[in-house]
């Protein structure tokens, strides 16, 4: 009867422990007044991302810039993501 009794309490903990996370985590997706929570991201034109491309490939292989860029497309793949994920 006292194993029972732990395992029970064990449960109920777990079980606390996952609705305090659930509950936590509801804020991660928008602001308090239901905005996304995801940053802006600006739009380029099919234009402006080719000369963007040709200005990165005239850069030296060893450019810090060339990093720099890769970085900056990273980020606004994940927030092009956090939009997408956002509107469903």
């Amino acid at each position: 009867m006292k194993k029972s009794l732990i395992l029970n309490r064990t449960n109920y903990l777990r079980l606390s422990i996952l609705l305090l996370v659930a509950i936590l985590m509801t804020g991660c997706g928008t602001t308090t007044i239901g905005e996304s929570a995801c940053p802006p991201i600006k739009k380029y034109s099919k234009a402006e991302k080719e000369e963007i491309r040709k200005e990165v490939g005239k850069l030296d292989k060893n450019n810090i810039l060339r990093d720099v860029v890769s970085d900056f497309i990273n980020l606004r793949d994940l927030v092009s993501a956090c939009h997408t994920t956002m509107k469903k």
